[in-house]
């Protein structure tokens, strides 16, 4: 069977004659720059579109320090203590009502001198949200919205 499949192999060969000339292929080398893709945002100022931005936008960079500027006046405003009435409302809610100050709640119901868990507002919504391992930037990410917000187009 092999010869038979041989033979047949070389009577194709010798039956197949080239009469035209082969053409002279000639391969030119192109040097390609790699295309990066940028991404597109869509920008949104207090949940309006106001455009779309190229992520290497100047006017993207500028919302997103602005965005930044924000965080960071809120990371001091939020750390701040609370006083005496805010302790008591963010920790026991409307039963601090009926106390003037932490030590007196503590003094009145028998409690050992703790700290409340609850100091300023970055600690009230990072148990709020339920996420303790948070950083203060994540937290107020979390909870907060910003001035401008960015969706990437499709």
């Amino acid at each position: 069977m092999a010869r038979k499949k041989i033979e047949d192999i070389k009577a194709v060969e010798e039956s197949a004659v080239i009469e035209e000339p082969i053409a002279e292929v000639v391969k030119e080398v192109v040097e390609l720059k790699p295309v990066v893709e940028k991404d597109k945002y869509k920008v949104f100022e207090y949940g309006e579109e106001i455009g779309e931005f190229f992520e290497d936008d100047k006017e993207i960079k500028s919302f997103q320090g602005e965005n930044l500027i924000e965080l960071e006046k809120l990371k001091i405003d939020w750390s701040i203590p609370f006083n005496d009435f805010d302790l008591l409302l963010y920790n026991l809610g409307s039963l601090g009502q009926h106390y003037r100050s932490w030590t007196q709640y503590r003094i009145q119901n028998g409690l050992s001198p703790l700290d409340p868990p609850i100091k300023n507002m970055i600690q009230y919504y990072r148990v709020a949200i339920n996420e303790l391992d948070y950083s203060d930037e994540e937290v107020i990410v979390a909870v907060h919205k910003f001035r401008y917000s960015f969706l990437l187009c499709d």
